[in-house]
């Protein structure tokens, strides 16, 4: 069974001086369409927040990131029917807590992407178009400034 909380984390490195963000692109599945995003998965019984984000960049990347850093934002989104079986009888929402980590290698694309690419802020922020991806990359990109 799964807890009503998940993880959005966004990997970046430093390219010739200018941040650059790790995207995935998502296959269609679990009735939503194909889209880019971070590395996201939700929380499994006795999982910290951070040993979600974790396992979760390790089995969809391939990666093992040393320091994982919150971004103090979180935000929610309703369970969808076709998933309500898999969350405690009264959940109604999911909070997605949101993380970054830095990383310089090159990930391993697992069975839930298609592709993946580096981006500078711009190029992202374009690419991010599903629920509140580009809200959730912009508090990072403020939490890595600040």
């Amino acid at each position: 069974m799964r807890e009503p909380n998940s993880v959005n984390i966004f990997l970046y490195r430093i390219n010739k001086g200018e941040r650059e963000y790790l995207l995935f692109n998502r296959v269609a599945r679990l009735g939503l369409p194909s889209f880019w995003q971070g590395i996201t998965g939700g929380m499994e019984t006795g999982e910290t927040l951070q040993e979600t984000a974790l396992r979760e960049i390790n089995e969809e990347s391939g990666l093992n990131v040393s320091q994982l850093l919150s971004s103090e934002y979180s935000y929610e989104y309703a369970i969808k029917k076709e998933w309500k079986s898999k969350y405690p009888k009264d959940s109604i929402f999911i909070t997605e807590h949101v993380y970054s980590a830095y990383t310089d290698e090159i990930p391993t694309l697992s069975d839930e992407h298609s592709e993946f690419g580096w981006f500078n802020l711009k190029e992202a922020m374009e690419l991010l178009n599903f629920g509140n991806n580009k809200e959730a990359l912009s508090h990072v990109e403020v939490s890595l400034n600040s």
